[in-house]
């Protein structure tokens, strides 16, 4: 009988040891998985601000947007990252980028305001220095808006 006991406790006590590791192992690792959890809500995995506004930019353009441009029936999209030619409407695009700092500064072309440098005045009209040197028309009816927002 006392055989039997020892066997019993020497086996139990070990079971118990193991069921206790493992134990602290798996609140150690729900712990962990709880922290990821918390670092993953802090960065959404969101697509950028550009996409979701206008779905046919590539994802290589990045989300930094400097301006559009109509042509036809077509927009050119100018990012920090390059540019590209997209079949949609002018009007819809510029009201899809209702969340960036922008304004449409003549009939067929819509600069970002932060990437706005300078307005200078080429003959009679006006033109915007961007960030990456484009110079974007000014209409004459939006050169005060634009010279108050930059």
């Amino acid at each position: 009988m006392q055989n039997l006991f020892d066997e019993f406790t020497s086996v139990g006590l070990s079971a118990v040891v193991c069921s206790a590791f493992f134990t602290i192992a798996a609140s150690k690792l729900a712990a962990a998985v709880r922290e990821h959890r918390k670092l993953l809500a802090a960065f959404p995995a969101t697509e950028p601000m550009l996409r979701s506004a206008l779905p046919n930019v590539p994802h290589n353009l990045g989300n930094d947007l400097i301006r559009i441009e109509a042509q036809g029936h077509y927009v050119n999209v100018v990012t920090a990252d390059g540019k590209v030619l997209i079949k949609q409407p002018f009007a819809e695009s510029v009201a899809a980028l209702e969340e960036f700092t922008g304004l449409q500064c003549h009939r067929s072309h819509w600069l970002n305001l932060k990437h706005a440098k300078v307005i200078k005045r080429v003959g009679s009209a006006y033109a915007c220095e961007m960030s990456n040197g484009d110079n974007v028309p000014v209409s004459r009816r939006k050169y005060s808006e634009l010279r108050h927002k930059i």
